[in-house]
């Protein structure tokens, strides 16, 4: 895939569509392109994470044992045009769904450092994922003590974001996603 075509797979995913065209360059040149074949996994629940994925053909589905169980709850099919493993990509935690190939994929990997140095060189990067993933907690809950703890890292913040902050907001989107599969 050329850095041409990867920029606008970028572009278009809602996690950096707010960006500039020069932070999607930047992002751009960092990305690599995989391929999976049917019931390969891109990586399982539990496991370090190693960046984001942006599925540009095929379908991945992503899923979670169910607690005490060994049942596969899925989680989602992501598509062309979709990506996965944001969370782990800013707050370094461990996987928290599996994801495998349904057929024939292929997939651009961003790496979890090389986003790190991008997000501490271009701060307007940071800013557009801070803005991001507060759209994202707005659109995903109405729980009143999850909304404080996200205005609570809002107003902590200091000028531009920090990765502190970015790894805090994922905090309170796992703990959605959580009480999601809790329900």
């Amino acid at each position: 895939m050329s850095v041409n075509s990867s920029k606008v797979v970028i572009a278009d995913i809602p996690f950096f569509n707010n960006l500039g065209a020069d932070d999607i360059m930047a992002i751009s040149r960092h990305l690599q392109a995989l391929s999976f074949a049917p019931e390969d996994m891109l990586f399982h629940q539990g496991d370090a994470p190693n960046g984001l994925f942006l599925i540009t053909a095929g379908c991945v589905k992503t899923y979670v044992y169910a607690p005490g169980t060994a049942k596969k709850v899925v989680v989602r099919l992501a598509k062309p045009g979709d990506y996965i493993g944001e969370f782990g990509l800013l707050d370094g935690n461990p996987r928290s769904a599996s994801a495998m190939a349904e057929v024939p994929t292929e997939a651009l990997l961003l790496p979890s450092r090389a986003f790190e140095v991008v997000l501490n060189s271009r701060p307007t990067v940071a800013e557009g994922v801070y803005q991001r993933l507060l759209e994202m907690i707005c659109a995903q809950t109405a729980d009143e003590v999850l909304r404080k703890e996200a205005d609570a890292l809002a107003a902590r913040r200091e000028g531009v974001a920090d990765l502190d902050v970015l790894k805090g907001l994922c905090a309170v989107l796992r703990k959605i996603n959580i009480k999601k599969l809790q329900r």
